[in-house]
């Protein structure tokens, strides 16, 4: 039997998959495949998973640039990247990796981890969280000071609103950093938090907290002041892990089902600041002005309707700011603001 554990789209037609044959992985099963068809055929990239190894997770930052994860293999951290859209992997070498801590240290399935800009965060078994900077191409580990709960070694939920803020799980234990992950402080929180975790763009301090149920919890609950407390949405549905694309768009797989997230209870957490900048005009063929009335320093980071990255620049306190995407495909793109602590969410479409 095949497992597809992880996937990555940039758009309707291309994305990654990473698959393992359960029990017995396979050099021609095990491994990374590509469509550019929208799923109806599928490319297998020529990488080093072999019969002794095999992916977890994959994550394309554009068109180009891409990461993949294993467990160890031959002592180190098994991560290639690619620049070229996946048609050469290169494995990254021991001397731009931490060293593993024994064989705790195995990755993570699926999606548990978190990425902003060209920086991603992956957590391991070992109850840490390797961190790169560049897309993939050099690591660090931070512990988080989990504690294990038996030697099955829980996976951590992990999510991160910005380049700085995020939340690490394991065990009903929560920790912060505000610092990307260099530190990491405990949560003495309140309410019900589940087992998996994913941030809510474009609701400022907004997380949700997932769970599968059997000896594990079950339903999914939020919280809107970062992780002090929680409110339950429901105890009955068993989620895997959730992505969310606003504050009223967001997935979670279940069992045989998918599930999607229609609300507004995480609302947006500022109305007033998100009508106080302009993007025009609206839609265009690829350059847009953003208008700033408020004289405050912002920054933006815009993403195409798959929740990849695909720019992030620097806005001009004073005046307009000029935004150039005509070298991106016609679509809806979200524009994500951070001024002042604050986190304002615009749809834009090229056309």
């Amino acid at each position: 039997m095949i497992e597809v554990n992880c996937i990555t789209a940039l758009d309707a037609s291309t994305a990654w998959i990473t698959t393992v044959e359960a029990g017995f992985p396979s050099a021609s099963i095990s491994g990374v495949f590509k469509t550019t068809d929208g799923g109806q055929t599928w490319t297998q990239q020529t990488i080093g998973y072999n019969g002794n190894s095999w992916p977890n997770m994959i994550h394309f930052f554009n068109s180009n640039d891409g990461v993949t994860m294993g467990d160890t293999n031959g002592g180190y951290f098994e991560i290639y990247t690619t620049s070229n859209g996946g048609s050469t992997w290169s494995r990254v070498p021991l001397s731009n990796l931490p060293a593993p801590d024994g064989n705790n240290d195995v990755g993570t399935g699926g999606d548990l981890y978190a990425v902003s800009g060209n920086t991603i965060w992956i957590s391991v078994l070992g109850m840490r969280v390797l961190k790169s900077n560049d897309k993939g191409l050099h690591w660090t580990v931070a512990n988080t000071g989990l504690t294990q709960a038996g030697p099955n070694n829980l996976p951590l939920g992990l999510a991160f609103s910005d380049i700085n803020n995020g939340l690490v799980l394991a065990n009903s234990q929560l920790k912060r950093t505000t610092d990307g992950g260099q530190t990491w402080t405990t949560v003495n929180y309140t309410g019900p938090v589940k087992f998996y975790l994913s941030n809510v763009p474009g609701a400022t301090n907004t997380y949700i907290s997932t769970g599968p149920g059997g000896t594990r919890p079950v339903g999914s609950s939020y919280s809107n002041d970062g992780g002090n407390t929680w409110i339950s949405l429901e105890n009955t549905i068993q989620h895997r892990l959730p992505r969310f694309y606003s504050p009223t768009s967001g997935w979670t797989g279940g069992v045989n089902t998918l599930y999607k997230f229609s609300s507004t209870v995480l609302g947006l957490n500022d109305f007033s600041r998100v009508n106080s900048f302009f993007i025009s005009p609206n839609p265009s063929t690829g350059v847009f002005t953003i208008t700033n009335p408020t004289n405050q320093p912002f920054r933006l980071e815009v993403f195409s309707s798959f929740g990849v990255s695909v720019l992030q620049q620097q806005g001009s306190r004073f005046g307009s700011t000029r935004l150039d995407l005509t070298a991106q495909p016609k679509g809806m793109y979200l524009v994500r603001i951070y001024s002042r602590g604050q986190i304002i969410t615009k749809r834009i479409i090229i056309q």
